[in-house]
């Protein structure tokens, strides 16, 4: 009899622990897929899963105009759910009137200027993306050239203090830094890269959150380089470096997804992204040239992948006016 309610509590035991780990992963995989998820990533490039975006988180907006509203990332819904049509990417085509595609997303590769060899691979790949270099990389004049030779678009890829950083050595911008300083910082990253089409942030958790040195920066590139856009890379979601842009009538970007930030569910990412554009009708995504991402985006360059029908993948310049320029 003893051994018989022994059996009985176990079972209900392994019943009870099935149910709720089930329900457990369930959860993850909404949080996933609705971007939810946050990891933070504390190596040489600094990185996460953003969080969901407010109501009106559009990644590109005209300055001094509202973002309208996009529609919420909700799991079984939208171009990814069962008995969707699915086609293989493509580059943006049936464009309006404005020159920008009705949905979109804007795959950028960071952390370029270290590996030629990744830079080199992912150049050949039939996918419209946008680079970003770091200044000062061992070979970031070799791999702009890369990307000039392909028609890539690149960014300067500016080093941010992250709230982890000790010291703000070797950094552009820095919140214990004078006005003065950042500028002169920052004139100098540009110079680096004179053919860049605009700046994002490299790391810069702890620079992005504050609004001195982000005041000071993008005066700094609105003066310098007027015809340069902006990409807040949202390492950090306090970040006020998007918000501070529009407000200095900047044409602004903001990060929505990170393709690589969970090694091994770069693929999973990547639908997430694709899935999310197609719901709000834009966004962009950063990937890092690790070989789990080239060879995820080498898949979707081959048509490996499945992309939902209407979005259209583009580079950064497409939806911002060629060299970043010019009014919308």
């Amino acid at each position: 009899m003893r051994r018989l309610l022994w059996a009985v509590l176990i079972l209900l035991l392994v019943v009870f622990v099935g149910r709720f780990w089930r329900e457990g992963l369930e959860v993850f995989d909404r949080l996933w897929d609705r971007g939810a998820l946050e990891v933070a990533r504390d190596d040489a490039a600094e990185s996460g899963v953003p969080g969901k975006a407010a109501p009106q988180d559009n990644p590109l907006v005209e300055p001094g105009r509202k973002a309208p509203v996009a529609s919420a990332d909700e799991p079984g819904k939208g171009p990814l759910a069962d008995g969707a049509h699915l086609t293989p990417p493509r580059p943006a085509k049936g464009v309006d009137r404005s020159g920008e595609p009705r949905r979109w997303l804007a795959i950028v590769v960071d952390d370029m200027g270290y590996d030629v060899k990744a830079a080199r691979r992912l150049a050949s790949l039939e996918l419209p993306m946008t680079w970003a270099i770091i200044p000062g990389a061992p070979h970031a004049s070799q791999v702009a050239r890369i990307a000039e030779s392909k028609g890539i678009p690149y960014l300067v890829h500016v080093p941010m203090k992250a709230l982890s950083d000790g010291s703000s050595k070797g950094m552009v911008v820095a919140p214990d830094m004078a006005p003065e300083e950042i500028r002169d910082r920052a004139k100098a990253a540009f110079d680096a890269l004179p053919g860049a089409v605009g700046v994002n942030n490299h790391r810069g958790s702890g620079a992005t959150a504050d609004r001195p040195a982000m005041e000071a920066f993008l005066g700094a590139l609105k003066a310098q380089r007027p015809g340069w856009f902006f990409l807040d890379s949202r390492t950090n979601p306090k970040s006020v470096a998007f918000s501070v842009a529009l407000e200095m009538g900047l044409k602004a970007f903001r990060n929505r997804y990170f393709i690589d930030a969970v090694p091994g569910g770069e693929e999973r990412a990547l639908m997430a992204a694709l899935s999310g554009a197609y719901r709000s009708g834009r966004a962009v995504a950063i990937g890092h040239p690790r070989p789990g991402t080239i060879e995820v985006l080498s898949r979707l360059s081959r048509g490996e992948l499945p992309m939902p029908e209407g979005l259209d993948l583009v580079r950064l310049t497409q939806v911002a006016g060629e060299g970043g320029g010019g009014k919308r």
